[in-house]
């Protein structure tokens, strides 16, 4: 798999489960979902090295500076993130 959308109700516990299969994972679109939080997206770099585009659009519970980890970890990263 290289791209996932449409996870609006991605939780924690579901989103390391998704993400420990999909290490060739490109694409990670997850807008406007409320439960997402740092500690999920910080598994990002170790299990979705591959990871080249990440939307974030209405994430409201994710920091600026987590988004600037991840583009530090993941210098290939495209985020897309609106408030």
């Amino acid at each position: 798999m290289t791209g996932l959308r449409r996870t609006h109700h991605c939780r924690p516990h579901s989103a390391r489960g998704v993400l420990d299969r999909c290490p060739s994972l490109r694409v990670l679109h997850v807008p406007f979902s409320e439960q997402l939080t740092e500690v999920s997206l910080g598994l990002l770099p170790e299990l979705c090295p591959n990871l080249r585009e990440l939307n974030l659009n209405g994430c409201r519970n994710v920091s600026r500076s987590c988004i600037d980890t991840l583009g530090h970890l993941l210098p290939d990263l495209a985020v897309r993130e609106q408030q």
